[in-house]
């Protein structure tokens, strides 16, 4: 009867050991999420994630595996982003004191490492450490963000000023950055987008001036085409004469007795006279 309770006790001590040491929610920290790379098995492609249990065999073996660990802090990110409504620099020399149609923005974005992602940037750049981590998080959103921001900022100012109800709505601005960096699937969870107008000039007087301007080349083109259609008719009348002083030319070569004969007859009936 001892030696049944001691095996059993054996047998429940070292599923025990074997549970404590398989179980890595003993080696993550609370709140960070972990990476297991392996001897037997490499880089495992499910990331250890706080809350949710997780054994793996793999550490039972001594020296076989190790779990580097990463805290997903969300990094914030600020950019500003401006330019010029479109033809504004042209629009601008059509209204008296030359207004200026140029815009800025600012643009927060709080953003961390997706977890689905935290694995394949163990694997394909070696990242190991929470600084190279970090480090990483703060270029990719800095590039990400001021790319985002300034598509959506070029496509959403070109379609207002269009509209001639069109208004700046920040609100409905961050919803399309945000949707423009999820799009981009740079590994990167979106977790905010915020945009503040710091600069913006006024939309009715830019409509009024691309109105005039266009009011001006439409006038331009009709008095073109009214210069263009006298230049015209005054080639024509020229080519004409060329072509008739080319032929008498040709006549009087030939019969050198004509150049008399209209001579004799007087200027009013020579047939190069410009009366005729």
């Amino acid at each position: 009867m001892k030696k049944a309770f001691f095996i059993l006790f054996v047998l429940i001590l070292a599923c025990g050991t074997g549970f404590y040491f398989g179980w890595v929610q003993f080696i993550v920290p609370a709140g960070h999420y972990g990476v297991m790379i392996s001897k037997t098995g490499g880089v495992n492609t499910a990331p250890i994630e706080p809350g949710v249990f997780r054994w793996q065999w793999e550490l039972l073996l001594p020296t076989n595996a190790e779990i580097h660990t990463f805290k997903l802090a969300p990094v914030t990110h600020s950019v500003s982003v401006s330019g010029t409504l479109p033809s504004g620099a042209l629009y601008a020399r059509m209204i008296e004191g030359t207004p200026d149609f140029s815009w800025q923005f600012s643009c927060d974005t709080v953003a961390r490492v997706s977890p689905s992602h935290l694995v394949a940037l163990v694997e394909t750049r070696g990242i190991l450490e929470q600084q190279a981590l970090d480090d990483w998080t703060t270029k990719t959103l800095a590039d990400r963000a001021k790319t985002a921001a300034e598509t959506v900022l070029d496509r959403s100012l070109s379609s207002i000023t269009a509209d001639k109800s069109g208004r700046i709505h920040p609100e409905v601005l961050a919803g399309e950055i945000a949707d423009e960096l999820r799009n981009a699937d740079s590994g990167l969870e979106i977790v905010s987008v915020s945009v503040q107008s710091t600069r913006f000039p006024d939309l009715d007087l830019y409509r009024s001036a691309a109105e005039t301007y266009e009011t001006y080349q439409t006038q331009r083109r009709v008095l073109w085409n009214q210069v263009a259609s006298e230049s015209a008719g005054d080639s024509v009348s020229d080519y004409l004469a060329f072509e008739r002083y080319a032929r008498w030319g040709e006549l009087l070569t030939r019969y050198p007795v004509l150049i008399e004969f209209f001579t004799s007859a007087g200027p009013e009936n020579h047939p190069l006279s410009p009366a005729r």
